[in-house]
This record gives C-alpha cells, sequence and structure tokens, in this order.
C-alpha cells in the first residue's frame, strides 16, 4: 500500500492500541533477577510478590524513566520515520505527572495521542537489564481500565477508521479484548491491513481465547521465537522447528483469503523468519559488535516500527525487515526505547 495521508487531523497511516506505561529501567546482577524471580529476555505482568520491586528500582540512584508499553515505543517509532499525522495511538492513562511524560513523549515524536484518563495511576514497568538482555515487570495501572466504550467514542473511533492499518499489541488482550475484537472486525470490513503481535510468551497461553478469535483477522502476526514456541504449545501446532512452525500459523485460517497472512518471526541476532502464502524465508540481520550493544529493552518495538513504516510505503518483504532491523538495532545501542538522530534521518530515505 501507499500512504493516502491528508490534512485532516482523524486521517493516519496507522491505528495502535496497547498499554501506556512508564518504564523504570535499571542495570541489576543475578542476584536480583533471582530475588523476584526473573528471567532474562522475558516480560510479566506484577504479582503480589513483585511490588516491592518499583520501590527498590526507584530507589536506585541510577534509575532511569523512560516513555514505554511495547505498542507505544512502536508508535513513536512510526511517528520518527513517517512524521507528523502518520500514527495514532490510543490507551488508558491517570490523570498524573507520568501520564504527561508520557504525553510529552509522543508529542516529541509525531504521535497523535488518544489517551482515555482514568481514576488510577498511570502503569509502570520496571525494566531490569542484565549483561544487556532486559527482564520487565508490569503494574498496568490505567491501562488497564481501557473500555470498549473508549475505543468506540467520538475521540478516538474516527481515529481509526480512517487508518490503512490497525495494530492490535497482545499484551492489550489482557485488558479489553472485546475492543481488539471490534477493531479487527472494523478493518476486515473496511478491507483495512489487521496486525496483530504476540507480544510475550505468557500471552499466547494466558489470552488464548482472545488469539483465536483475532487470528482469523490477523493480516500480518508478529512476534519473536520464544513467542512463536508459546503461540504453537497454546494452539497444539506441531511443525518442524521455527520455519515449520511459522508456515503452520500462516496457514491457519484467515477470514480475507483475497489477502494472504504473512508471519514475522524475529530471533534476535539470527535471521528473521517471514512466512507467507509463496513459502518461508530467512532475512539476514546485520551483525551488532558485543561492545555496541547497551540494551535490548524496546529493539523489537523499534523493529516492529521499522516494518510497517515498510509496509505503508510498499517496500518489498526483504526491505520491511531490513527497515525493521535497522531501527531495533539504533535502539539496542541506547538506554531504553530511544530513537537516536540515526533514526529520524532514516526516515527521509526509507
Amino acid at each position: 500500500i501507499t500512504s493516502t495521508m491528508t490534512a485532516d487531523s482523524t486521517k493516519h497511516a496507522i491505528f495502535i492500541i496497547g498499554n501506556p506505561l512508564l518504564d523504570m529501567s535499571i542495570h541489576v546482577d543475578q542476584a536480583m533477577l533471582d530475588k523476584y524471580g526473573l528471567k532474562e529476555n522475558d516480560s510479566i505482568l506484577a504479582e503480589e510478590k513483585h511490588m516491592s520491586i518499583y520501590s527498590e528500582v526507584a530507589s536506585n540512584p541510577n534509575v532511569r524513566y523512560l516513555a514505554g508499553g511495547s505498542a507505544q515505543n512502536t508508535a513513536r517509532g512510526i511517528g520518527v520515520l513517517l512524521g507528523s499525522g502518520s500514527v495514532a495511538y490510543t490507551g488508558s492513562v491517570g490523570s498524573d505527572e507520568d501520564a504527561a511524560k508520557l504525553k510529552k513523549a509522543n508529542d516529541d515524536h509525531n504521535v497523535t495521542c488518544l489517551y482515555q484518563p482514568v481514576d488510577t495511576p498511570t502503569g509502570r514497568c520496571a525494566v531490569l537489564v542484565h549483561d544487556a538482555h532486559r527482564s520487565m515487570v508490569t503494574a498496568l495501572g490505567a491501562a488497564n481500565k481501557y473500555t470498549l466504550d473508549m475505543v468506540k467514542s467520538n475521540n478516538v473511533w474516527p481515529h481509526a477508521e480512517s487508518a490503512e492499518i490497525i495494530l492490535v499489541s497482545g499484551y492489550f488482550l489482557t485488558v479489553c479484548p472485546d475492543a481488539a475484537f471490534e477493531l479487527a472486525k472494523m478493518a476486515h470490513e473496511k478491507n483495512k491491513i489487521f496486525v496483530l503481535t504476540t507480544s510475550a510468551p505468557f500471552i499466547p497461553m494466558a489470552c488464548k481465547d482472545a488469539m483465536e478469535k483475532l487470528v482469523p483477522y490477523a493480516d500480518y502476526l508478529i512476534g519473536n521465537e520464544e513467542e512463536l514456541e508459546s503461540f504453537a504449545k497454546s494452539f497444539g501446532l506441531d511443525g518442524d522447528g521455527r520455519k515449520g512452525l511459522a508456515k503452520e500459523v500462516q496457514a491457519m485460517k484467515k477470514l480475507n483469503a483475497d489477502r494472504g497472512r504473512t508471519v514475522v518471526i524475529t530471533q534476535s541476532a539470527d535471521p528473521v523468519i517471514v512466512a507467507t502464502g509463496d513459502g518461508v524465508q530467512e532475512i539476514p540481520v546485520p551483525k551488532v559488535e558485543q561492545k555496541d550493544i547497551v540494551d535490548a529493552d524496546g529493539a523489537g518495538d523499534g523493529f516492529l516500527a521499522g516494518f510497517l513504516v515498510g509496509v505503508v510505503k510498499g517496500k518489498t518483504v526483504k526491505e520491511q525487515v531490513d527497515a525493521g532491523n535497522f531501527m531495533g538495532q539504533r535502539v539496542l545501542m541506547q538506554h531504553g526505547p530511544n530513537y537516536p538522530k540515526e533514526c529520524w534521518e532514516f526516515g527521509k530515505t526509507l
């Protein structure tokens, strides 16, 4: 597809729904992960046993507060690449200073911010970085209060109806799957591209019912290797290796038969797997020197931003993945989900 953006303030290339969070990021040792029973390269929702982690992280003199929430990170990356008015993002926040910080970050990155304020503090995510690997513990707070009425409101729905691509974060399925389903149905009825992410290994297991309803609408299903394996286990797939599983997911029931599903699986430094109706290909990932890696927080979100902008611009699959790798790797070289100057320059040439 090619962009059809106009001066209309409700018209965007991409509409995104997710969980807005303020990241609290620190570097930790293995003992800190062990204390809370956490794993590297994982993302979980906080349980009672994790609640003291937020005060512990906040008391660290080196804590960094960053605009976070996976889908919101992706929205900022898209805004960097496509410019003003290109992307709209919705989710629930509190009426507090944390929400103001998130909105400023969105404004600075060309994101049309469609927050729904509620009487609960804005959600936070403790990001523990160990040897450049991140472990994330999320207290959803206000993000957990999003409702179907919010997405169908006149403040939000026209933005979704006018977009070319609808992106639903898998994380959002723990909050309001009905809102996700309404967006999927609208995308199908209006022949828009519907994108679903798997987000974290626990999502395909904990949200299987919602995913089962949404996958038939998905033109793109995007995640990493651990999420793919969790998805396969949850849905009883038994393909031969990751490429086989990707092909099996690609072939699952799809409502719009005129547009085949694309499954995209990232594998850190290993090749990106892309399954389409024409088969499965592996696209190499450029090497990043270990000394240049700062932390992985938000790298996958950056990949998704670059990839989807490639889709908007009608690029080939390889060009889409290459754009995703460029953005993801630039994030990998920063503290947290930040987009350096090279990303803004890249947007002018993509």
